[in-house]
């Protein structure tokens, strides 16, 4: 298995160190980092491509047009693509982030694995700072296999038309789809609000508050084992 981690501008460092060290736990796979100039030399080698978390809109600057096409060209033809956060947003159809604030932006996005709009932040706009994390907090979602704390900062909800998706997830503060499973011609894209990628062993007090930690230690093992079953189906 090849499994294609992106890391270019717009990519949060600590969020692709989380993302790298997990996959890298749970499957056995040969990983390739590229950036956007690289993309389409290792495309047609991988089986999995991982957008981490970060800001979309550098990552659709760098992306729109032929790599765009190019991704989504990978997943109809049987790869799989891997959104977190950001990755979430630009795998989306239309974007509508902090509208109204400092930080809006109300976009269409080109891949547009899920059809519907990636809406956020979902847990409450005004919040968001992109250089700290003012805005993060332990997210309490609603899964298959019962219900969990993971870390959250900004990330989306999923609304309009689930033809092609099916929800995995539900914010349980309200109700909204925190994670989708969509089928793409012979592949598929899993988009995640939600940072399961995050270990609470590599959080701080300065990233996140006490209490939240506490509840992210309680459900680490839970958060765990949801992320395996996701990377399996």
């Amino acid at each position: 298995m090849r499994i294609l981690i992106y890391c270019d501008e717009g990519v949060d460092a600590f969020s692709f160190r989380q993302t790298y060290k997990t996959l890298k736990k749970i499957l056995k796979a040969h990983f390739v980092v590229v950036k956007s100039h690289t993309l389409l030399e290792y495309l047609d080698k991988a089986d999995l491509f991982v957008m981490p978390g970060g800001r979309d809109v550098f990552y659709h600057r760098a992306l729109q047009g032929k790599k765009t096409d190019a991704l989504r060209e990978f997943v109809e033809n049987g790869g799989s693509y891997l959104g977190l956060c950001a990755g979430a947003y630009f795998g989306s159809k239309s974007i509508e982030f902090e509208k109204g604030h400092v930080h809006e932006v109300i976009e269409q996005r080109e891949l547009a694995f899920f059809p519907g709009k990636a809406i956020g932040p979902a847990l409450g706009l005004g919040k968001y700072e992109p250089t700290s994390c003012r805005g993060a907090e332990c997210a309490l979602i609603d899964t298959r296999m019962g219900s969990f704390g993971t870390y959250y900062n900004g990330g989306c909800y999923f609304e309009g038309s689930f033809s092609n998706a099916k929800p995995l997830a539900y914010f349980a503060k309200t109700g909204n789809v925190a994670i989708v499973e969509c089928s793409v011609g012979k592949g598929k894209a899993l988009l995640s609000g939600v940072h399961l990628e995050y270990s609470v062993k590599n959080l701080t007090e300065k990233q996140l508050a006490h209490a939240d930690i506490e509840v992210l230690k309680r459900d680490e093992a839970l958060r765990t084992d949801f992320t395996h079953y996701l990377l399996s189906i």
